[in-house]
């Protein structure tokens, strides 16, 4: 049965460990998690169900090249969807952006863009677990602030 108080924190990641690593973690302090590998499949979960934070990574892959289904466009979607939307995430969605990308030439600004676009916090892989529990609370102690107002 699924708790309705429990924060519900949507992950899209194309790394099915690192996805899987990131919902156990999550899970044990108490937060509902969902797991999706691209963008598409994180739009139609927000189309659908009440998300409280969306976890993405910047690139998507497939057979080990980068495909457009991913962060980049997910914030994009998030942040300014078209009029015909069916996306049910408030404007004020907590996104955090992750990338292990950043680490090659030419891809450091990829977080950058991400915050331009709309991620409240960016994050590059790895991360310490602490790190990304802290930020998660934050993000949501802020949300819910605004909503008490």
């Amino acid at each position: 049965m699924v708790d309705p108080f429990q924060p519900h924190i949507l992950i899209m990641d194309d790394d099915p460990d690192f996805g899987f690593l990131l919902e156990v973690s999550l899970r044990k302090i108490g937060y509902r998690v969902t797991v999706v590998a691209r963008g598409a499949a994180a739009l139609e979960i927000l189309s659908r169900e009440a998300v409280d934070l969306l976890i993405t990574d910047i690139y998507v892959r497939d057979l080990g090249r980068p495909v457009a289904d991913g962060g980049l466009l997910l914030i994009n979607r998030v942040r300014r969807p078209g009029p015909e939307s069916e996306i049910m995430a408030p404007p004020d969605l907590p996104i955090i952006a992750v990338s292990g990308a950043t680490g090659h030439t030419g891809q450091e600004h990829l977080l950058r863009i991400a915050g331009s676009l709309g991620a409240d916090e960016v994050l590059t892989k790895p991360f310490h677990p602490e790190q990304l529990n802290r930020i998660i609370g934050d993000l949501l102690a802020r949300r819910q602030a605004g909503n008490d107002q």
